[in-house]
């Protein structure tokens, strides 16, 4: 019989973002839901890479620098492009390889 944590699916409601032993590329998913932005792994080298945390109301940006701390992973953002309406479109991230740590991995 397999025990689910539940917490791992109703922390939200508490506005938790839990990540348990997940790769990148599904906290990229987590994260575009979350934000409502658009997180591309450009690097199959990086996908893999595994995490662990655990986010009380952080913002983005203190997200993503602690992702980029904790592996060798760089982000770059695009310019986000304004609408003929006004409005602006989601922000677009890549996180890529940082090549200088790569080899402390």
């Amino acid at each position: 019989q397999n025990k689910v944590n539940t917490l791992n699916y109703t922390s939200w409601i508490y506005g938790k973002l839990i990540i348990q032993d997940e790769r990148l590329e599904e906290v990229a998913k987590k994260l575009n839901r979350w934000y409502d932005v658009e997180i591309e792994v450009e690097d199959p080298r990086i996908r893999n890479f595994r995490y662990y945390a655990t986010f009380e109301d952080e913002p983005l940006d203190a997200v993503l620098r602690l992702i980029a701390i904790t592996a060798p992973v760089k982000f770059q953002e695009s310019p986000r492009i304004r609408h003929s309406d006004g409005s602006f479109s989601k922000r677009k991230i890549k996180f890529r390889t940082d090549e200088k740590r790569m080899k402390d991995f």
